[in-house]
């Protein structure tokens, strides 16, 4: 095991998103798969939040668990967040501190990293973007799809401030991109927000209609009979 180092904000973000299994209980950090930085993941089984830190810095991959007194640290002011960086350090135990430059900015704290396979999320997303589009629309959970809007909220001029909340009043894009009806669908966000999403589709019985209901169909007229002459 060694050292990481990654955006104490985006590790904050990907807090809501982690699972209740074992393996799921924490970020999934790992280098990135092209250029430099590193990719960091967090996923419940149904919905996967990754985001992207360029001077992240992890060697191998690991996952680190997120209690609530690591995420509530994350929380960096807005002051200081530009240069703020976590620091994990293995060890028995191992340990985590978030520093603003040199300047410890958090209270070290005791962390070990869980000791699992995580879930191969890259192989998840790249199977999704090149599944064949089809004309079905899968149903997804909209509790689920509420869960993206506090990062589709985030203020893409102020990210490396903190990835602070955009006025109110200001649009909020998303983008939801169904490849196939049995594939996760890809959550698209602000281009200059280095997160990423997955929605895996509602598995049910009750299959929802697309198109447009019947009472919003034009009304349907009545040919006239012609009267014989």
């Amino acid at each position: 095991m060694t050292e990481a180092t990654f955006n104490p904000a985006l590790f904050g973000a990907l807090a809501p998103f982690i699972g209740k299994r074992f393996y799921l209980r924490g970020v999934y950090i790992a280098p990135a798969p092209s250029g430099p930085g590193i990719i960091l993941a967090a996923t419940d089984g149904r919905r996967a939040l990754l985001a992207y830190d360029r001077s992240g810095i992890a060697p191998e991959p690991l996952i680190l668990p997120c209690p609530k007194d690591i995420v509530a640290a994350c929380k960096v002011k807005p002051s200081q967040a530009q240069r703020a960086r976590a620091h994990f350090t293995p060890g028995t135990p191992g340990t985590l501190e978030i520093r603003e430059s040199d300047r410890p900015i958090s209270p070290t704290f005791c962390l070990d990293p869980i000791n699992a396979t995580y879930p191969d999320i890259l192989r998840v997303v790249r199977k999704a973007g090149q599944e064949s589009t089809d004309s079905a629309v899968p149903p997804f959970n909209a509790r689920l799809l509420k869960g993206f809007e506090p990062v589709a909220s985030l203020d893409p001029g102020t990210t490396a401030l903190g990835l602070t909340a955009r006025a109110r009043g200001m649009d909020w894009p998303i983008a939801i991109e169904t490849m196939k009806s049995s594939s996760p669908a890809l959550i698209h966000f602000d281009p200059y927000l280095p997160f990423f999403g997955l929605l895996m589709p509602l598995v049910s019985s009750n299959k929802l209609s697309t198109g447009l209901p019947e009472w919003l169909q034009p009304a349907q007229k009545t040919p006239t009979e012609e009267t014989p002459t």
